[in-house]
């Protein structure tokens, strides 16, 4: 399945996929220019059981989604692509570090308290 050329004004495209890409599957935007790279969707957000989010970068504005299931014994869908800017992207990327960016702030924060701690004081005589 192909679909018709359509416009995207952001940088980035968000498909939510069900099933695998596994052998035979997959699913790829490309440009409509002729030396226009093909790039595929990697889903690596978890959104529930079923359905996992991938994001791909729009190479131009005039774009076509590809489809392709040339596997027998497996399956995959997707929802309507949502459009994302180049900034919306990357909050969703800083923010599925979460986690980890708290740890490091405490461990910086901890750094500077210590050298606060032992810096000497020329006012205390």
């Amino acid at each position: 399945m192909e679909t018709q050329p359509f416009t995207s004004r952001l940088h980035y495209l968000q498909l939510d996929i069900a099933g695998y890409l596994r052998s035979g599957l997959t699913l790829t935007v490309r440009g409509e220019r002729a030396l226009s790279a093909t790039r595929r969707f990697v889903p690596v957000d978890r959104v529930d059981d079923y359905w996992r989010r991938g994001y791909v970068a729009v190479p131009e504005e005039t774009v076509r989604i590809r489809a392709t299931d040339d596997n027998d014994a497996e399956w995959f869908a997707f929802r309507e692509p949502r459009e994302l800017g180049r900034f919306s992207y990357y909050a969703l990327k800083l923010i599925a570090k979460g986690t980890l960016m708290l740890f490091a702030g405490i461990l910086i924060w901890m750094a500077l308290c210590l050298k606060w701690i032992h810096t000497p004081r020329a006012d205390l005589h």
